[in-house]
């Protein structure tokens, strides 16, 4: 498992920033500006605590959904002081990013570039 990877999350955790980000097969870090996050978390059966989130994203890397692979990241924000993790994905595309959050009862996806919360349930 990438240290870099651990420690980069630590970081962002102990600085109480939300993020997103991933480690890309040549141990780079990924973090996204732009496109749209899904929590796709319901697709994946693991217990959904930080570390086994980082261990399944750098043995897995992606995800075939709707016949397309997603690379997958870790998400993290803070709501009243808590710290809330999941397994997202990123799509430039807002309707394959509605679609796939609908797949996965999703209420809502998240806008990086405008830093916005968009409702996709009725």
């Amino acid at each position: 498992m990438s240290v870099e990877f651990i420690e980069c999350v630590n970081k962002y955790i102990e600085n109480n920033k939300n993020f997103t980000i991933t480690i890309d097969k040549n141990g780079k870090l990924d973090n996204p500006k732009y496109g749209y996050i899904i929590s796709i978390t319901p697709l994946i059966n693991i217990e959904m605590n930080t570390n086994k989130i980082i261990e399944y994203i750098v043995s897995n890397k992606s995800i075939k959904i709707n016949g397309k692979n997603h690379k997958l990241y870790i998400g993290g924000w803070f709501d009243k002081g808590r710290l809330n993790t999941d397994i997202s994905v990123v799509s430039k595309c807002k309707n394959e990013a509605i679609q796939i959050g609908k797949h996965c009862n999703q209420k809502a996806i998240y806008d990086l570039s405008k830093k916005e919360i968009i409702n996709i349930k009725d």
